[in-house]
């Protein structure tokens, strides 16, 4: 990928998301590109694909870890959530 000149005030947004993509073209990425195109045209042809498909160790411990997060941030807010059912709704 081809990144033109990123001003200052980009470098802590675009700036780091361009340096990864360029990373992750380096061969210290893990994932393999034969292996994963070939996963991807199994997935394709199968009757009950996937949700979602996660492919690759970096980017399983990078979807679990804001699976995690996301879970732990919903759990801290759940009296309010359940706060707007009606009072009969849920057997309190």
């Amino acid at each position: 990928m081809r990144v033109p000149p990123i001003s200052e005030p980009y470098q802590p947004t675009v700036g780091a998301m361009a340096r990864l993509h360029h990373d992750l073209g380096s061969t210290s990425a893990l994932g393999d590109p034969a292996k994963v195109a070939r996963v991807v045209l199994e997935v394709a042809g199968m009757a009950e694909p996937p949700l979602r498909l996660i492919l690759g160790s970096e980017a399983y411990a990078y979807a679990t870890a804001a699976a995690r997060a996301r879970a732990e941030a919903d759990a801290a807010w759940h009296y309010l959530t359940v706060s707007t059912d009606r009072d009969d709704a849920t057997g309190r």
